[in-house]
């Protein structure tokens, strides 16, 4: 490598002075150091107490100044600079001859040296790889040798070892080979202690698996066994049950396609009874017995406890209900086969059916009792029916499902009542509440049993109501009867279910459904009275139902007996009750229009209207009172005079009322002559004239004093028995009189004689005034 030195530089390349524009370091260092002298400048006047002690240079101080340092440094400065440049330069070109020849001769040396090391490095390469080639197939063989060593020493202890143990390993072998056979009892002959705990782990495994294999078969060994029943028993029981359980999703086509064959005999025992014989070449008999009905029993707990919505489902039940048969067909065949070996016998199936049956029973009673539908607990029937009649086919006993029976009965009786409430209300509210009307003798034929030919049109008493309600009993009646004549039960207990079940159907529901009815504030006087003759048609039919149910059962009874056929009492109490506050409200209504002058200069001279209205209300009111009984006509006639008469006795003697003419007491006197002669006119039939007269009796009494002016009689009969004036206390007597005066004081009453008013007025105010003292006093 040729290296060439660097061209020294000429001092003729300095020899011009840079002027001032050619030296900006200079200006700059001015500028560094005018910026130091004004902060320097300003710490001083800060520090000062007199802020104008100092002041900064100005700027042609310091232009001076500059012009004084550039010709200064310019000359200098550069001089000094170039001298040492020059010296500088001179050093760098004397190193560099110096070192430039050492420095080619060792590049040189190095290329030659690089073709010898990449030859060494080739060779040493090469010798590595035969090294490291040689010592893998050492180490190989090395690892062959230790591990052949290692496997011959095994193979001798081996060898040593199995030689000691193989007459065991031979009898070991031919167990197992026995036992893969199942032939366990000849096992056991040639069985070492030892294995006795495995042997018997393997068949207790065996059996526990047959029985869980053989929990979802129960219920397949049921239902089969219900079928057969039905089909067995179609005559005594009936098309309808035996569809109802197999038409309805019990058994569909395809299952007893499936199930031509009897479950039950396609259970394989053999693991129970090789179970049984193994435990009994083993001596502990007595232990595998107790130890499979433990298994059982805890099988049938859990096949006991119904699912929570059994009540909701009628699949659910069936389920359950097949589910239990199978497990204790399972059980009676096992007894068949085993009954001379021990496992089970016929006193522990008794006594184990006798308690899983009360739980049964138990557990049906709660489930029918949710069962809110009456379909729903007619399948319960049918399934439970079916049940009953396969268990009895079987031998179990089943005397237990009376009380289900009773209990499945009143529950369906509360059912069909609360649907027949819903049903009778329906036919309130289509009612009219009118007397029906018929136009010929068919029409009346289909309403009533009454075929006499009277004349059409022709009146019913009766509303529509009567025969609507009538229909809807019969057909309660052919449901319960067609509901209970599958339980099995008598005759006669049929026939007293039945009856008991109208008689309630009745009294409770029907009498319940009209005493709310009748409640009903808006509801009208006529309909009260229909509703009332309503009844009366209804207890009057009762015969016809005992006829009706006689029918179905084939023995007469009665619902309810002859003297005691007042099953709507209540109702009826009700409506009579309701007649009588009608009666009484329109008799207020009406006299509370009544707007009496009692100032009145004149009297009209005839009744007043609202009497004529009152009396013309009462005389149609009472007319339609023609079917009801006439204890409660009568006594609804004499309420409304009584009260009309209480009224007008009240408005006389109101507090408010300060004065009164005798014209005014004329014109009362009118009102109550015509309210006597309705009384008397015996608006109802067979009612006592002289009792209705009794009703106006204190009216009367206190008119005829006032208008007769007959207080001789009053004070001369006074607190006598018999007195014409008996019901007028002094009292009233006294306030009445005190109304005939004027504002200024004067009497205002007229007199048979030419008496002095006011000296007749204070004698009677006077001994009136001692009998209201003499009163008091006693």
């Amino acid at each position: 490598m040729d290296c060439q030195p660097a061209a020294s530089s000429s001092p003729d390349t300095h020899q011009d002075v840079p002027s001032s524009e050619e030296s900006p370091g200079l200006d700059d260092f001015l500028s560094e150091l005018k910026l130091g002298l004004n902060l320097d400048l300003k710490d001083i006047q800060n520090d000062s107490n007199d802020a104008g002690a100092l002041e900064s240079p100005c700027n042609s101080d310091w232009d001076t100044l500059r012009m004084v340092l550039r010709s200064i440094c310019d000359e200098s400065y550069m001089e000094e600079m170039e001298n040492k440049t020059t010296e500088l330069d001179v050093k760098i070109e004397n190193l560099c001859s110096m070192h430039y020849e050492n420095f080619v001769k060792a590049v040189r040396e190095l290329e030659e040296s690089k073709i010898t090391f990449r030859c060494l490095k080739e060779v040493t390469s090469a010798i590595n790889s035969e090294i490291q080639e040689s010592s893998g197939l050492l180490l190989s063989a090395a690892a062959e040798v230790k591990s052949a060593v290692i496997l011959r020493k095994n193979i001798q202890m081996a060898i040593e070892t199995l030689s000691h143990c193989l007459p065991i390993l031979e009898m070991y072998a031919r167990l197992e080979q026995e036992m893969l056979m199942n032939r366990f009892v000849k096992s056991i002959k040639g069985m070492l202690p030892k294995f006795e705990d495995a042997m018997k782990s393997a068949v207790k495994t065996e059996l526990k698996d047959f029985l869980e294999r053989l929990h979802p078969i129960n219920a397949l060994i049921g239902k089969f066994a219900m079928l057969q029943t039905a089909e067995e028993q179609e005559s005594c029981l009936g098309s309808s049950l035996i569809f109802s359980s197999l038409q309805n999703g019990s058994f569909c086509e395809a299952e007893s396609d499936m199930m031509q064959a009897n479950p039950l005999e396609s259970v394989d025992f053999t693991p129970v009874l090789r179970a049984f014989h193994i435990f009994s070449s083993l001596g502990e008999r007595e232990t595998f017995i107790n130890d499979y009905r433990f298994k059982r029993k805890k099988q049938a707990q859990m096949l006991l406890h119904p699912p929570h919505n059994m009540h909701e489902s009628l699949e659910a039940l069936r389920e359950y209900l097949h589910s239990i048969l199978g497990m204790f067909l399972v059980e009676d065949h096992l007894l068949t086969l085993t009954e001379s070996w021990g496992i089970l016998s016929k006193e522990y199936l008794e006594s184990f059916w006798e308690t899983s049956f009360n739980e049964v029973v138990s557990f049906l009673q709660m489930s029918i009792g949710s069962c809110m539908e009456a379909s729903l607990i007619v399948d319960v029937k049918d399934n439970l029916l079916l049940f009953s009649h396969t268990l009895r086919a079987y031998g179990f006993a089943v005397e237990k499902l009376s009380s289900l029976w009773q209990d499945l009965q009143d529950h369906y009786m509360e059912i069909l009542m609360q649907q027949w409430i819903k049903i009778f209300w329906d036919i309130f509210e289509e009612d009219n509440y009118q007397a029906m009307e018929v136009e010929d003798a068919d029409e009346l034929q289909q309403i009533t049993s009454d075929g006499e030919d009277e004349g059409f049109p022709r009146r019913i008493p009766f509303s529509l109501m009567v025969p609507k309600v009538y229909s809807q009993v019969k057909s309660f009646v052919a449901q319960f009867h067609r509901f209970s004549s599958d339980l099995g039960m008598r005759k006669f207990e049929v026939d007293e279910a039945v009856r008991k079940a109208t008689g309630l159907l009745l009294s409770r529901t029907l009498n319940g459904s009209l005493c709310s009815l009748l409640r009903d504030s808006s509801l009208g006087l006529t309909p009260i009275i229909q509703i009332f003759v309503n009844m009366n048609c209804l207890e009057d039919v009762i015969p016809h139902l005992d006829l009706y149910i006689s029918q179905f059962t084939g023995i007469y009874g009665e619902i309810c007996p002859e003297e005691d056929r007042q099953v709507l009492q209540e109702a009826k109490a009700e409506a009579e009750q309701g007649i009588y506050d009608r009666l009484r409200e329109k008799v207020t209504k009406l006299v509370e229009q009544a707007d009496y002058n009692w100032m009145l200069e004149e009297a009209q001279g005839y009744a007043s209207p609202y009497i004529n209205d009152l009396i013309a209300f009462l005389e149609n009111t009472f007319r339609s009172f023609t079917h009801l009984p006439t204890s409660v006509a009568q006594r609804g006639c004499w309420l409304a005079c009584h009260h009309l008469s209480k009224m007008l006795l009240d408005m006389l003697l109101d507090e408010k009322m300060e004065q009164m003419t005798q014209a005014a007491l004329v014109q009362l006197n009118l009102d109550v002559i015509q309210c006597e002669h309705f009384a008397c006119s015996k608006p109802v039939e067979g009612i006592n004239e002289d009792s209705m007269l009794l009703c106006f009796a204190q009216l009367r009494q206190i008119l005829d004093l006032l208008l007769t002016w007959d207080w001789n009689k009053y004070f001369e009969d006074f607190d006598k028995e018999g007195s014409k004036y008996n019901r007028i206390s002094p009292q009233v007597a006294l306030m009445l009189l005190n109304r005939l005066l004027d504002k200024e004081g004067q009497p205002m009453f007229s007199m048979p004689k030419e008496m002095d008013k006011r000296k007749v007025y204070e004698t009677l105010h006077k001994q009136l005034q001692q009998l209201c003292d003499a009163t008091i006093t006693n």
